[in-house]
């Protein structure tokens, strides 16, 4: 019997103690609040280590291929048990955030994720950005819900820290919404440059909208919105601005399709007395889910399969409901180019 055998047996009581200690940490069973199945278990570790020992004592060769086995497995199975992420949503940019019912329900979203993907979520919010980044560099963060302007402006700072893991919610049966400029039929206008000096209604709340105007007027008059509208009206809905212009209160405003499509629906006269003078283009996503470099692939790994059962059970949709949302589905990193390039102006 070797040396190194012989002190492995020796002090054998003692890694039986030690091994319970993980188990009891990352296995979650608790000596006090066990049940009898779970001493059992425990009991039943002990026998095979013991076993296993005996083994190693007669079979040289076997010594350091079962330890070797131990301890892979051991840290497989650890790694495997369920942990700790932390969620962190930002505040600033997302009204629905400051209501008392959505935070709730951010917290029953996070739970029903948790428990489709085997793992526990810890619920944060953010306030302001200086707030989001002071988290990020205490290692706080393991995944976030942001407004897309927000990650958009901050987006070279973030960067860094990102897995390239990024989902974006859908608020309609479109991937990418489409941003459109209305104005009443009545009007002669069918040019972005001849709305100089006219009322425009926006919803200032969606930060991307605002910002996604911002380069449009910049591109067609090297003017800010705010000098070349004579007045802009800000609206409580983004439905409130298509009325706004349907009843005459402004000359135009800008909305996602999507938003006029069910205006449309429910007041089939918006056809009728609106248009179109501009079209954006299928590219923009209202918020990003996005991962931090700090999650381990196993969590990713749980992490997407909780995001599947989202979009394709009965009780995921429920969750998605909550937002009034329909899907939050994965997007590539290229297809994030249409927003990241609002903040530089390329056009």
């Amino acid at each position: 019997m070797s040396y190194l055998t012989t002190v492995f047996l020796f002090h054998l009581s003692s890694v039986q103690s030690l091994l319970l200690t993980f188990v009891k940490k990352f296995g979650r069973i608790s000596l006090q609040n066990s049940t009898r199945q779970g001493l059992r278990y425990e009991h039943n570790i002990i026998s095979c280590l013991t076993l296993v020992c005996r083994i190693m004592y007669k079979y040289y060769f076997l010594r350091v291929l079962i330890l070797l086995g131990i301890f892979s497995s051991t840290f497989v199975t650890l790694a495997a048990e369920p942990g700790i992420s932390h969620f962190v949503y930002l505040q600033d940019g997302i009204d629905d955030f400051q209501s008392l019912e959505k935070q709730i329900a951010i917290e029953v979203w996070n739970e029903w994720v948790a428990q489709s993907g085997d793992y526990s979520i810890s619920t944060h919010p953010a306030a302001t950005m200086p707030d989001f980044f002071k988290l990020i560099e205490k290692r706080k963060i393991d995944y976030a819900l942001l407004d897309s302007s927000s990650f958009v402006r901050y987006y070279s700072q973030l960067k860094p820290n990102l897995t390239g893991e990024t989902w974006g919610v859908q608020r309609s049966d479109k991937a990418y919404e489409e941003y459109v400029l209305l104005t009443r039929k009545e009007s002669n206008v069918t040019e972005i440059n001849k709305l100089k000096g006219t009322t425009l209604s926006l919803y200032p709340d969606y930060g991307l909208l605002s910002m996604y105007l911002d380069n449009l007027i910049m591109k067609v008059s090297h003017r800010s919105p705010d000098n070349f509208f004579n007045v802009i009206r800000e609206v409580k809905t983004e439905s409130q601005a298509i009325l706004d212009v349907f009843f005459g209160y402004s000359d135009v405003c800008l909305v996602a399709k999507h938003v006029l499509d069910a205006a449309i629906e429910l007041n089939p006269a918006i056809r009728d007395k609106l248009k179109i003078i501009h079209r954006s283009g299928e590219k923009f996503i209202p918020v990003i889910y996005i991962a931090f470099n700090n999650v381990s692939d196993i969590e990713q790994i749980r992490f997407n399969k909780a995001m599947k059962k989202l979009n394709n059970t009965a009780r995921g949709q429920q969750m998605l409901n909550l937002f009034g949302v329909q899907a939050i589905k994965k997007i590539n990193q290229e297809k994030l180019y249409p927003m990241l390039k609002l903040n530089t102006r390329l056009h």
